[in-house]
């Protein structure tokens, strides 16, 4: 497993969206750790790519394996990343805009989500990774990143969700093992490449297409919690969520960001001489549990 941790937090019934409408209901205990598997094989556990098939199909008993592993831990909360920087799935034409998504993508979704419910865990699918705007590259026959032209307009956002990102929701929506859906894994790291008002768009379009296919609650991966303060807070979300990697335990109170939304502290590390004990102690103290 990855040596990042998942702490979900503060985590109440019946959140509500920004503007005061009731959203997707959050049926948490108060107080959860979990784990960032992230991926058996980054950004090619769903569907399949020029270098042949490895998706989750093929690989179940080692999702098994982590999923279990996860559970013994007492972490029975798992982040598992679904596009990643686009290598497998969606497809794309010709003109880099997404065409499609292959059914064995959506299968294996679902199969993992039937595995995860068999091992009494919940799963955070990540739809989009920052490398999904990276410039790309040809590996071995197949693109590597480079997807930022994929969302730079409109058009391309509609096509990205309503050809590749609303068949999951739709398929696997209400599917018990799904705790919630985190749109973009650290977006910030992207804003070289795409216009922070592009950027915002595509968060919005596809925090929408989820809540339309989806009773499960809505997050974003932020950076850091100061890149959530000052980009997220007005954005869609049931669920706040910053990544913390700094070597002490942080100051901080959870109603300071937000009084009303539930926080998710989404990673945090779990190595390199850091006291995990005192930072979920830290975490529980800033009033996150």
């Amino acid at each position: 497993m990855s040596a990042r941790g998942l702490v979900l937090a503060c985590v109440l019934a019946g959140c509500r969206s920004p503007g005061g409408a009731p959203s997707a209901a959050v049926d948490l205990a108060d107080f959860h750790v979990g784990l960032n598997v992230p991926w058996l094989q980054y950004a090619h556990d769903f569907g399949t790519c020029a270098w042949g098939y490895d998706g989750i199909s093929a690989n179940s008993a080692a999702a098994v394996t982590q999923l279990e592993r996860a559970s013994a831990a007492g972490a029975p909360v798992v982040r598992w990343f679904v596009f990643g920087d686009g290598r497998a799935s969606p497809e794309f034409g010709d003109d880099g805009v997404v065409s499609g998504i292959e059914e064995q993508a959506i299968d294996d979704l679902e199969l993992l989500l039937d595995l995860a419910d068999d091992a009494g865990v919940k799963v955070v699918p990540v739809l989009l990774d920052f490398t999904w705007f990276e410039p790309g590259e040809m590996q071995s026959g197949v693109q590597v990143g480079g997807r930022s032209g994929a969302v730079a307009d409109a058009a391309g956002r509609d096509a990205l969700v309503g050809r590749a990102v609303a068949p999951l929701p739709d398929r696997v929506g209400d599917h018990p093992a799904v705790l919630a859906w985190d749109v973009i894994n650290e977006p910030e790291w992207a804003l070289d490449a795409v216009g922070l008002s592009e950027m915002r768009a595509l968060v919005d379009t596809l925090t929408d297409a989820v809540h339309a296919g989806s009773d499960a609650p809505v997050t974003l991966g932020s950076a850091n919690m100061l890149a959530l303060t000052g980009l997220w807070l007005d954005a869609d979300l049931n669920l706040l969520q910053f990544h913390y990697y700094a070597a002490s335990p942080f100051d901080l109170i959870a109603e300071d960001i937000d009084p009303d939304r539930p926080i998710v502290v989404g990673e945090l590390p779990l190595g390199g001489g850091v006291d995990v004990a005192r930072t979920l102690d830290a975490v529980s103290a800033g009033g996150f549990a």
